[in-house]
């Protein structure tokens, strides 16, 4: 039994842990600022998740297309505004509903 143990708390450090939020079109359409952008809790949320987990990654899996690829740049300069590195902000089209960007957060492996 304590080896069953041993090797699922192994296998569960191997495994890259991800958590998704989304951030809808409507959310998106209020006035946007700093402090507001950060009270949207689908933000709030990744960032705090971001920032809980050295090493992760934020991906902005967003709609394709012009207007899809200007709320997602739009929303990667607010995150950096407010502190995270760029390097640290991958964009990635498609994959997502046309109403919708998905913050997607990848925390590195544990070895």
């Amino acid at each position: 039994m304590r080896m069953v143990l041993i090797i699922a708390l192994f296998l569960a450090s191997e495994m890259a842990v991800a958590t998704d939020w989304i951030v809808s079109a409507e959310l998106w359409s209020r006035p946007r600022s700093g402090l507001q952008l950060m009270s949207m809790e689908p933000v709030y949320q990744a960032v705090a998740d971001w920032r809980s987990a050295p090493g992760s990654h934020m991906i902005i899996n967003y709609p394709g297309g012009e207007s899809g690829s200007l709320w997602a740049e739009e929303l990667r300069d607010w995150l950096v505004a407010l502190g995270l590195p760029s390097e640290d902000i991958d964009l990635q089209a498609g994959g997502t509903r046309i109403d919708q960007v998905l913050l997607h957060i990848e925390q590195q492996k544990e070895y």
